[in-house]
């Protein structure tokens, strides 16, 4: 794990310790915010909504970014949204 990826998910699991459950620890429908197609479909949206309102979104997106995460919902947004990101951000 790059340093960058390693001191991003120090803080996410620092601030995961620090403070009530979130949305995607305390699921009852871990596919929707793992799901195996680019199709989101309600369930993924549900995902995303809850996400977007987590007290470790900055964090947690913080860490998928910086790790490359390729799959799952992360800070709030879809691996297709963090891909866009990605590319948007080259010059």
């Amino acid at each position: 794990m790059a340093d960058q990826a390693r001191e991003a998910y120090v803080e996410l699991a620092e601030q995961l310790s620090a403070g009530d459950p979130v949305p995607c620890r305390v699921t009852s429908d871990p596919e929707a915010w793992w799901p195996e197609r680019a199709n989101e479909g309600p369930r993924v949206a549900a995902a995303v909504a809850a996400c977007r309102a987590c007290r470790v979104r900055t964090a947690c997106l913080g860490y998928a970014v910086a790790a490359g995460e390729v799959h799952g919902v992360w800070g709030g947004l879809t691996p297709v949204e963090r891909a866009a990101g990605r590319e948007g951000g080259r010059s």
